[in-house]
């Protein structure tokens, strides 16, 4: 058996391809709760705008949610809908998004009025929060629409060949013209600007050469070039248009590249998996301990004799333990766990059941 062959053999054991996917939600989680713990210090005068950290945190701008999406439709590929199972499937969904956006969402919206910038968002905004996101929850109605959507596209059979497929994903490259920030009715402008990275994964799972060590080395490669690119914006462009880019064409591009260079690094790291594993836990509930953790800290004055990056340390570490542990904790009890994460499984499955969220 050659070497490529031998590879190709592992990525078919499931347990290798989740601990790959899991790999990636790790670093995605990563990223994701450094930039909000690097926004939230840089938001209360803890932090200086343009220092080290800060343009670091910022240069995954075009990496974040769009890898988070490209894995949900790699993932979606794996176990797609069908007509027997439409309403078990829509069913699901609503549960594993609809029950966190009610008992999570519109708690942690309440929290960002009472402690946010006075005018910034009144009570009926967070009240209303579920249908018009304030919070980066946002992300729960845009993926549940996207599913919604893929399952149309699923059962029309415009999802079945790779011409089918690529003229879907032409049309919603097109559709993100029209996208934004997931602010507005259902966040559906986030929608549109991650419905393509939805489709590149389910392209990835159905239609894409499998990982190779020559696909490795083009993705390493690529990683070099990619990496520069998604740091010089950040160089030429001030924090809030940095955001207002990211559904330019060009960055949906360098998004997708980034994308699908990880995918074929055919990357495996253990401590990035269990991370993973507990991917979802971690983005519902890491801004309610990274503020949590700032503030406790800037009321014990800690702030005083201890530098802020060292404050922003710690945040980031409580952003990304505080949901683990928290997941740990309500597994006991069935209905918190399934209010909470929006999950049906007994505490057995419940690590494979949250991988897969």
């Amino acid at each position: 058996m050659s070497p490529d062959s031998s590879l190709l053999a592992r990525m078919s054991s499931p347990a290798q391809r989740r601990t790959k996917i899991d790999t990636l939600r790790g670093l995605a989680c990563l990223l994701l709760v450094f930039y909000h713990a690097v926004d939230g210090y840089t938001r209360a005068s803890l932090l200086k705008e343009g220092s080290l950290l800060v343009s670091f945190g910022d240069s995954f701008t075009y990496l974040r949610m769009p890898l988070f999406t490209f894995l949900s439709g790699y993932v979606y590929a794996l176990k797609p809908v069908q007509t027997a199972m439409l309403v078990r499937f829509a069913q699901g969904k609503l549960r594993r998004l609809g029950l966190p956006l009610l008992f999570v969402g519109l708690p942690l919206a309440l929290l960002q009025v009472y402690l946010g910038s006075e005018g910034e968002h009144s009570l009926i905004d967070a009240l209303w929060s579920p249908l018009y996101p304030i919070t980066v929850l946002w992300y729960l109605d845009a993926l549940l629409l996207i599913f919604l959507l893929v399952a149309v596209l699923e059962l029309g059979g415009l999802l079945r060949t790779p011409l089918h497929l690529g003229g879907c994903l032409a049309v919603a490259l097109v559709a993100t013209l029209w996208s934004g920030d997931g602010s507005g009715l259902l966040a559906i402008s986030g929608a549109l600007y991650l419905l393509p990275f939805f489709l590149l994964g389910v392209w990835a799972q159905r239609f894409a050469v499998r990982p190779s060590r020559s696909t490795r080395r083009v993705a390493v490669a690529s990683l070099w070039l990619i990496v520069p690119l998604c740091g010089l914006p950040v160089l030429l462009l001030d924090r809030d248009t940095l955001l207002e880019s990211k559904t330019l064409p060009w960055a949906i591009g360098l998004s997708a590249a980034s994308c699908l260079a990880l995918y074929f690094l055919d990357w495996r790291n253990m401590t990035l998996a269990r991370l993973g594993a507990y991917s979802y836990a971690v983005f519902l509930f890491h801004t309610l301990f990274i503020s949590g953790s700032r503030i406790v800290m800037k009321q014990l004055q800690l702030d005083d004799y201890i530098a802020s990056e060292w404050l922003l340390a710690m945040s980031f570490a409580c952003g990304l333990v505080g949901p683990i542990l928290l997941q740990r904790l309500v597994r006991h009890w069935r209905l918190v766990h399934m209010v909470l994460l929006g999950s049906a499984a007994s505490p057995r499955r419940e690590r494979g059941e949250v991988s897969r969220a």
